[in-house]
């Protein structure tokens, strides 16, 4: 379907909301359509392509609930607001190079989805990607902050390499249980539950890491060991039910704060995990304090110096 070359709007509110099984179906096409406003294709059941070369924004919850849409094609675009595609089950492929800002819920629970390229997008918002089951590759080249539950439950998201990314809020990567590699190179604060349950994460690289909050990696159960050079703070349980940790490195020359339970249910203070306790290496004129210090001191045979190989 095409529309008349003299709307350039379609929208407000309601266009074609609701249009299920009768007249509108199949793909859409137009060429001078430059804003879909709030809802105008809202439970379009029936569309399954979309292709609008010269859009420039997509408002709330414009194709929400499309659920037969498989494609969508905006090489112009540079707004999604909040919902946009919000449950669109079957869509899988995903053309949006000029995006720069995308809105809460974008792409919530777009199950088929496998991968997707916001090389144009600081912040990745909260849900974002919420429950997107399918989504394997992910491409953040220049985001720097990814919000609350951005990609919670990419149960087939397996490695992240968020090079510019300085901020990952709550829960931002929870129950991402395929996920094997997280590599953080700029990030500074890694919120609570951010990689909660995230069971087959082996390895993560947060050489800049100075805040890490309350269960940010709990039960994490792959991950053996990590290394924090200049960790600041660990919360309550951050690390709590990570069954497998066996080294911890925190190499920054003043000590970091712990909290209680940080460490609980682990090779650090319990050696019935792997048979032996777990080591925590700090730089050797630290040893003294950290086995000293308040929530460290009951780790003090685990306390170690740490020696340039």
């Amino acid at each position: 379907m095409s529309l008349s070359n003299t709307i350039d709007v379609i929208g407000d509110d309601v266009a074609f909301a609701g249009v299920v099984e009768r007249t509108f179906s199949g793909s859409f096409y137009d060429d001078r359509l430059s804003i879909v406003r709030s809802y105008a294709f809202y439970h379009c059941s029936q569309l399954t392509a979309l292709s609008l070369p010269n859009a420039r924004a997509i408002y709330e919850c414009a194709f929400r609930y499309c659920e037969r849409l498989t494609s969508v094609n905006l090489p112009s675009l540079t707004t999604i607001e909040p919902s946009a595609f919000d449950y669109c089950v079957r869509l899988t492929d995903v053309n949006i190079p000029e995006v720069t800002a995308l809105g809460t819920g974008a792409f919530q629970s777009c199950s088929l989805l496998t991968g997707i390229s916001l090389s144009k997008v600081k912040t990745v918002p909260a849900n974002a990607f919420y429950s997107c089951s399918s989504l394997s590759q992910v491409s953040l080249p220049i985001a720097t902050s990814i919000m609350s539950y951005a990609f919670a439950y990419c149960r087939s998201l397996q490695e992240i390499n968020l090079p510019s990314v300085t901020s990952i809020s709550s829960s931002a990567f929870s129950s991402c249980t395929a996920l094997s590699q997280a590599i953080l190179t700029k990030a500074t604060y890694i919120g609570s539950y951010a990689f909660h349950k995230c069971s087959a994460l082996a390895y993560v690289s947060a050489p800049s890491a100075t805040t890490i909050c309350n269960y940010a990696f709990y039960s994490c159960s792959s991950l053996s060991s990590i290394s924090l050079p200049y960790a600041t703070s660990i919360g309550t349980s951050a690390f709590c039910y990570c069954a497998t940790l066996e080294s911890v490195y925190l190499l920054r020359s003043t000590m970091c704060v712990g909290a209680a339970s940080m460490f609980s249910y682990t090779p650090m203070v319990n050696s019935n995990y792997l048979g032996r306790y777990g080591s925590i290496f700090v730089p050797s004129s630290l040893v003294s304090a950290y086995k000293s210090a308040t929530n460290w001191v009951v780790l003090a045979d685990r306390i170690t110096a740490y020696v340039e190989s």
